[in-house]
């Protein structure tokens, strides 16, 4: 099981809603990993980084720079203590990072003898990437959803959308092209990581938001003229 922290938030109409953010433990990942059928055996395998940080009293500034890693490519293994594989992003990139964001991040490489210990990482981080695909996988799911709700009421304004379905055309737009971004940050990850018989299914995910969900909201736009 994941951690799961429970927050109440409230939106703009004063609406209050119950988030739960289920965070992957390393243990998750390995299962995931290990479960996966993926060969551990890879390149450079026994080259990793270790990234610490200290965030005091600033809990959206921690988040963030929580976040901001692990899309850069960190496994999680505990509080502000991630490892990077040397073939996803070097040393000088993480400082480069923390230079750029005022972060005081502690950055080593490290030489990893133990066989065992190169499997566990391996295949932990595997996992990792299988998981990210999976979240991704997850906002296509539902953005296809609110497609869906946009092309069967192309009549409606931007304000009625909002207000009758709780999607809006702009927010659609944003969620898409956050999805790409996304999609084109965890596929430059498997291929760094990867082997060429890996299978992390990114084409058929590219697929899906490339064409499914872009090409048909780009119709959606043209009948409502928002693309002239």
């Amino acid at each position: 099981m994941g951690i799961e922290h429970a927050e109440l938030k409230t939106d703009e109409k004063g609406k209050t809603k119950l988030t739960v953010d289920r965070r992957k433990t390393f243990t998750d990942y390995l299962r995931l990993g290990r479960n996966s059928g993926i060969d551990v055996n890879r390149k450079d395998a026994d080259s990793w980084i270790l990234v610490t940080y200290d965030v005091h009293y600033d809990n959206a500034k921690r988040n963030w720079v929580r976040e901001k890693i692990k899309r850069m490519g960190g496994l999680w293994k505990n509080d502000s203590t991630y490892l990077v594989p040397k073939s996803v992003l070097s040393v000088e990139e993480i400082q480069e990072f923390g230079k750029h964001s005022d972060i005081d991040l502690f950055v080593v490489g490290m030489h990893v003898d133990d066989q065992e210990v190169i499997q566990t990482l391996t295949q932990a981080y595997i996992g990792k990437l299988i998981d990210d695909l999976r979240e991704l996988e997850d906002t296509a799911k539902d953005s296809y959803k609110k497609l869906k709700i946009i092309e069967e009421n192309v009549d409606l304004s931007e304000e009625e959308l909002k207000e009758k379905h709780d999607v809006s055309f702009r927010g659609f737009h944003n969620r898409i092209n956050s999805a790409v971004l996304r999609l084109e940050t965890i596929t430059e990850l498997c291929r760094k990581y990867g082997n060429e018989d890996d299978s992390f299914k990114t084409e058929l995910l590219a697929t899906f938001i490339n064409k499914t969900l872009k090409d048909r909201f780009e119709r959606v736009k043209d009948a409502k003229g928002l693309n002239k």
